[in-house]
């Protein structure tokens, strides 16, 4: 099987063949717009895809092609950094309140999880700290 993962910089739904150059099984591609919010040649391309944003423009979305099926995973939970000594809020989290994650299983035996790490101006775990708090 094979995998790419890709950052596309925003309107996929104009490079889409050149995500199909990739002779992908599944795409997983970082900053694309929702399908279901845009054309109607971006929707029929995507197929049975997953997708989550913070935007109808900017979101992470799993392609399978080739015949593969993939189904989205729930891994949620709350967890807390017990060893360290502090009211600090960012201590304590759920990951729903991390940002842009998408597990999922690919042909009901291959797990997956997919991410595209984001900070906030003022976070204590931006980037690779939102990667680290949700593994």
């Amino acid at each position: 099987m094979k995998v790419v993962t890709w950052n596309c910089n925003g309107a996929l739904r104009r490079k889409l063949a050149h995500a199909d150059g990739f002779c992908a099984d599944i795409l997983v591609i970082q900053e694309c717009e929702d399908p279901a919010l845009s054309t109607s040649e971006y929707r029929k391309w995507a197929g049975e895809y997953l997708w989550i944003g913070e935007t109808k423009n900017r979101g992470i979305g799993v392609f399978p092609k080739n015949g593969v099926s993939v189904k989205p995973l729930d891994w949620s939970g709350i967890f807390q950094l017990s060893s360290i000594q502090s009211s600090s809020s960012s201590l304590q989290w759920t990951t729903e309140e991390l940002r842009l994650f998408l597990p999922f299983m690919a042909d009901g035996r291959f797990t997956f999880l997919t991410a595209w790490t984001k900070g906030r101006y003022g976070e204590a775990f931006g980037y690779m700290g939102q990667f680290w708090k949700y593994l």
